[in-house]
Formats: C-alpha cells, structure tokens, sequence
C-alpha cells in the first residue's frame, strides 16, 4: 500500500509541474518564476515581480513595468550579468531594486538611467561595465548608500554627481574608474575602503564632509592627483590612502590629525613639501617611503610613535634632514635610526625660530591672522602661547605683555 501511496504522488507532482510549465510559470523550493518573452521573472510574496534572468539579444533593452497585470519592481541579482550584448537599459521609474552584479561585466554597456524610485543597489550592480561613460543618480532621492564596487572598474566613466541624500560611499565603489575629479560634499558621513583607488585620471580632489578618517588605500595609485586639501575634521589617515600618488607635489594635513598610517604617502615621487600638524601622535611604518623629492620634514614633540622605515631610502641616503625638538621622541628615533636631523629647543613664542621671543614674532602672528603671510605647523605650535589650540590675536597680546616685562610667563594668562 505504501508503495502504491508513493507512486501517487509522484504522478501528482509530475502532474502539476506540467500545469505550471504550461502556464509559464515554474516554482522551486526558494522562489517562484514566470517566463514571457525574453525575461524571467521571480515572483515576490507579495504578488509583484521582480527581473530575474534575460535570455534576449537585443542592443537596447527597455525594461517591463507590468506583466500579465502584476507590477514589475526591480532587478534580481545578476539579472543582466555578463550580457555583452546590451549597449543601452531603461529603467522604468517604479523600479526600487537593483540586485548585486545585476549589470556587472556588461562590457558594452553605454548608458543607463537610474530611476527616481530606486531606494536599494546591490554590490557590484554595475561594476566591469568597461564602456559605461555617464551614470546619473541625482533624480534617487530614496537612495542613501552607493554600495561596494557599485561602478568599479569601469574606465570610461569620467564623471558622476553624487546627490544630497547619499551618506555613504562603500569600498571600491569607484575603484579603476575613469573619474577625472571627484567632489564628497558635506553629507557625506561615510567613506569605503579602497573607494576611489586607481583612477588613473583622477586630478581634483574636493572632500567639504566633515569625516573624521581618510580609509584604507581609499585614494592609492590616483597617479594624476597633484594636490590634497583634506578637511580640518580628519584625524585618521588609514594605511596606503594615497600610496602610489605619484604626481601629487604638496600636502596640507589637518591640524587635528592625530595618526598617519602604514604607507600612506608611500610612493609620492614628486612629494616635496608636507606639513606637519602638531596634533599628530603617530607616523606608521613606511609612511613616506620612496618619496624621493622629500628633503626635509619638521616632526613635532606630540608625536610618541614612528614605525620602521619611515623615511626609506631617503634616510639611509642622508637625502633627507628631520627638524625635531630637543629631547622628544622623534629626535631619539633619528639617532637610533641613523636619520640627518637638527635639533632645537623649543621656545614658546619664539615664532620665528630666532631663539629669542620679540617683536618680530608678533608681527607674524599678525601676518598669519590677516593672511598675508601663513604659519607652517612648526610655527603655529610656538606662536599658540596660551595653548588654545588655535593662533589668534589673545597669542600676540601675550607676547607683547611678556616683551614689556608686564608677565614673566605665558602662564600668567
């Protein structure tokens, strides 16, 4: 009896497998599909469909919004997936998913709309589009994350406006792009690791949002990158951020950066001028490793760490001379490391390294307030008397009062 109970069912399941293959569609142990035309679709909990595989051939492929009266949401995961074919999508404005690898090596790929509806991207969605030059996301007001490798790789994209509601940028998101210049306004509040690594063309660089870490290898092998203004709010720079810059010449770091990380302006050939803020507590091995237009560096007395090979080969080559204060941390790491150094002692108020405390030294606090003339970092630390942590007007009224014998110290104030 059992045996005939078995062969019953078996009939009855071939049985409606056939039911549903004839209606077009297909159920499985996870998901639901319908077939019509050249696309499948996944059928959603809640009645709706979403784009699940396409079979088609076609250069310019405009996507379904209804089928057979059910709505059509959004892209399956690698939905288009290494279709070579397709030159042109369009999406239609009630789509509000795009899957991970949905377009991802779509290598003729030239042109796609993301719709005003969208609310999720998956990783990688468009990353290996090789020929997609323009990408335009302003009109997703919902969307808030560009996700991991979303356009990586993709080499003719030279341009993209990243609009107000996104917050976040994850890793590689750009990475190997063609970007020519790149703006993180102020809304910001996230960036990936990796995130704009290799761009090759990339020369502008403009970040307003007020993050507190540059991440890891997030601007390394940028070899057009020339210049770096970084917002005051950073105190983080993660290893390798701009290893490999190789045509970036100047550097002003945030007075606020407390930690530079292993490698991190590792391989900036032409690096000649980097300011060091008198916040910093810690230069990480390699930091400024063959960089070998470095020929000298002022490392202030906050600074307690310096990891191995810092300055290499510059150091061993005497190619590169360290301005240090007497008895700190970076002088003893000089003489253990056999690094040219000079050595002074630090005399506050003494803004012009004269060794004396004078008039002269009001004048270029005053300088540097009118913006005639600015203060380097070495400077900004002596001229900052009453230890405010900034150079204002109190700091040259201070030193005019010790002048005039009216205080003997600035800890009169």
């Amino acid at each position: 009896m059992k045996k005939y109970k078995r062969i019953l069912c078996i009939l009855l399941s071939v049985l409606l497998l056939g039911c549903l293959i004839g209606s077009g569609s297909v159920s499985t142990s996870a998901l639901s599909f319908y077939t019509e035309g050249d696309f499948v679709y996944s059928i959603v909990g809640d009645g709706t469909l979403m784009l699940y595989s396409y079979k088609g051939s076609d250069a310019d492929v405009s996507l379904p919004t209804t089928v057979s009266g059910k709505p059509v949401i959004g892209i399956y995961s690698r939905c288009f997936e290494n279709s070579d074919a397709i030159v042109s999508v369009t999406i239609p404005d009630s789509y509000t998913k795009i899957g991970s690898f949905a377009f991802s090596g779509c290598t003729s790929l030239e042109s796609v709309n993301i719709p005003e509806s969208l609310t999720s991207m998956g990783d990688f969605a468009f990353g290996g589009c090789t020929a997609l030059e323009s990408v335009d996301i302003t009109k997703s007001q919902g969307l808030s994350v560009i996700p991991y490798g979303a356009f990586s790789g993709d080499i003719a994209l030279t341009s993209i406006t990243i609009p107000y509601n996104i917050s976040a940028i994850r890793d590689e998101a750009f990475r190997g792009t063609g970007l020519t210049s790149v703006s993180v306004a102020e809304n910001i509040t996230y960036l990936g690791e990796g995130v704009f690594s290799d761009c090759a063309d990339l020369s502008q660089l403009s970040i307003t949002s007020a993050i507190s870490e540059i991440p890891e290898s997030s601007f390394s092998r940028c070899t057009s990158l020339g210049a770096v203004i970084l917002p005051e709010s950073v105190t983080a720079i993660g290893n390798s951020a701009f290893s490999g810059c190789t045509a970036l010449e100047e550097l002003a770091l945030p007075a606020g950066l407390l930690t530079l990380g292993d490698r991190a302006f590792a391989d900036c050939t032409l690096l000649s001028d980097v300011d060091i803020p008198a916040a910093l507590t810690a230069i990480g091995a390699s930091a400024f490793e063959n960089d070998a237009a470095l020929t000298e560096m002022f490392i202030p007395d906050t600074v307690t760490s310096i990891g191995g090979n810092a300055f290499f080969p510059m150091s061993a080559a005497k190619s590169i001379t360290i301005t240090v204060y007497s008895g700190s941390y970076a002088e003893e790491y000089c003489n253990d490391n056999y690094v040219e150094m000079s050595a002074f002692d630090k005399i506050i108020g003494d803004v012009d390294f004269s060794g004396n405390v004078d008039i002269n030294d009001v004048t270029y606090i005053q300088r540097h307030l009118l913006e005639i003339s600015k203060l380097n970092y070495m400077a900004q630390s002596l001229a900052d008397v009453n230890c405010s942590g900034d150079v204002t007007i109190r700091d040259a009224t201070l030193i005019q009062m010790y002048i005039a014998d009216i205080i003997t110290s600035f800890d009169d104030d």
